[in-house]
């Protein structure tokens, strides 16, 4: 949720695949007996349980070094808790004590930049990613990284950024080239679904986007075209990383929630590990990662989750996982984590985050709100205890669940299906003369209990005027 901003044969060669590191003494993936884990220098296979933001939210350098009692006391507590790594944006003093996994910056816009521009690529960029790498080189306990955080990647901001440019641009002449193969080089067709009236492919060039795009536009040359430019872009990217630092993995982009399988599956191949993050407030691993882990063959690590616990209801947390509770929150993570650890194609699990938000930081990005999302307070006077017991119980669970992991998805649920019948009802508060046969009751289909009940019946029917739906709900909270 934090964000801050070769040669050419080499290069080539590089963009070929995703390899795994070549030093053995280095972090990489390993899959036994049909479970992925990472295994570090000494042959130990782990599965990361790790913490963003360790001490703070740091970049890769701090102007001073974490005070050394301070230090202790928080990896203390983490390895006590069972965590294992230092993940996103942790404080550079505590990288020698934890694996590390973090996130890298070069400058780039995908409406401003043209990824097709030599230009591009042998400048400002791959400068900026060099010194990116540069803190990490050697580190035999540091996983790899993440190219990118929740990028948005808005298509019709990309679509039209290349229509604008001119037609000597290299950006705008693989654009007209992709555009002749996608319509099958007939200007027809792409008059017709654009609504225009060009004469010829190379008259599109730096004109007036369409007026609007009907949705078989934006589901076809818009993601089509998005598809194209993001995928050069984190293939060449990568390509660079892999020349700078052949040694250590990439962890992919760090998806907003289940991402695009179209997208997802054309990205994949450039990745080591491919990283989502998802906040989700029943504890509730959703199947679609087990049919991206199909489509891709590639492990999957959920690199940003936590539960907020607020005491009272009504405290919108802009997370939208505030579970009211620091015992419901240790549920949360008991269930979340332990579901992952039984998926073999599951990797590991990063808490967002150390420390509460504190009260200046919603300047940062409007977290005002989520003050408890922590393992303790935004001052660290405060351990949240009944939490923290919870996580060590679980993560002491972790490795056993993981090299036993068998991963069923959860059943379908099944629809309650019935013809509406016609009832005029009374509208006066009391549901009694409904008729028993309209009476619907409902299935719990996530909670974050076990053993959540819904006590409530509801009824629907309707007349040529009005359609009419009456509840009678006994529980007072969900």
């Amino acid at each position: 949720m934090l964000f801050f901003a070769l040669f050419f044969l080499t290069i080539r060669l590089a963009e070929a695949q995703a390899s795994p590191p070549q030093a053995h003494e280095y972090i990489r993936v390993v899959q036994e007996n049909g479970i992925w884990w990472f295994r570090d220098g000494t042959g130990r296979n782990f599965f990361s349980l790790g913490v963003n933001c360790v001490g703070g939210c740091y970049g890769h350098a701090e102007k001073t070094a974490m005070i050394s009692a301070r230090k202790t006391w928080i990896v203390s507590l983490l390895q006590d808790r069972g965590f294992n790594t230092a993940a996103c944006w942790s404080s550079p003093s505590v990288w020698d004590d934890m694996y590390v996994a973090d996130q890298i910056y070069p400058e780039f816009t995908p409406s401003n930049h043209d990824v097709f521009d030599e230009a591009f690529w042998n400048g400002g960029f791959t400068d900026r990613l060099r010194n990116e790498v540069s803190p990490f080189l050697g580190k035999q306990n540091f996983i790899g990284y993440f190219l990118d955080n929740e990028p948005a990647w808005n298509m019709r901001e990309i679509f039209e950024f290349y229509l604008s440019l001119a037609k000597d641009k290299p950006g705008s002449r693989a654009f007209v080239t992709y555009l002749r193969s996608y319509y099958q080089r007939s200007i027809g067709r792409l008059n017709h679904a654009w609504g225009t009236t060009y004469a010829s492919f190379d008259s599109i060039p730096r004109t007036r986007p369409p007026r609007r795009y009907p949705v078989p536009m934006r589901q076809g040359i818009l993601k089509a075209w998005q598809i194209e430019v993001v995928t050069v872009y984190y293939r060449r990217y990568s390509a660079i990383l892999r020349t700078l630092d052949p040694d250590h993995l990439v962890l992919g982009i760090r998806y907003q929630g289940v991402p695009d399988v179209e997208l997802f599956k054309a990205l994949t191949p450039y990745f080591d590990v491919n990283s989502i993050n998802d906040y989700n407030r029943y504890g509730h691993m959703q199947p679609a990662y087990a049919e991206l882990y199909e489509v891709t063959g590639k492990p999957l690590m959920l690199t940003e989750f936590s539960f907020s616990g607020f005491p009272h209801p009504g405290q919108q947390s802009a997370l939208f996982v505030d579970v009211y509770t620091q015992e419901n929150r240790g549920i949360g993570y008991h269930k979340y984590v332990l579901q992952a650890a039984r998926a073999p194609f599951m990797i590991g699990m990063h808490w967002f985050m150390w420390m509460d938000y504190a009260q200046q930081d919603q300047a940062m990005g409007g977290y005002l709100p989520d003050k408890n999302v922590g393992l303790v307070s935004n001052d660290a006077t405060i351990v949240y205890e009944e939490l923290g017991q919870w996580v060590k119980r679980t993560n002491a669970l972790v490795d056993a669940t993981h090299r036993s992991a068998h991963w069923t998805a959860p059943p379908a649920q099944q629809l309650q299906r019935r013809v509406l019948q016609q009832f005029v009802p009374t509208v006066d508060g009391n549901v009694s003369e409904w008729p028993s046969e309209l009476a619907i009751k409902p299935t719990i289909a996530n909670a974050l209990s076990d053993h959540v009940r819904a006590d409530h019946t509801y009824f629907i029917s309707w007349d040529a005027q009005y359609l009419y739906l009456g509840g009678d709900i006994s529980d007072s909270h969900l």
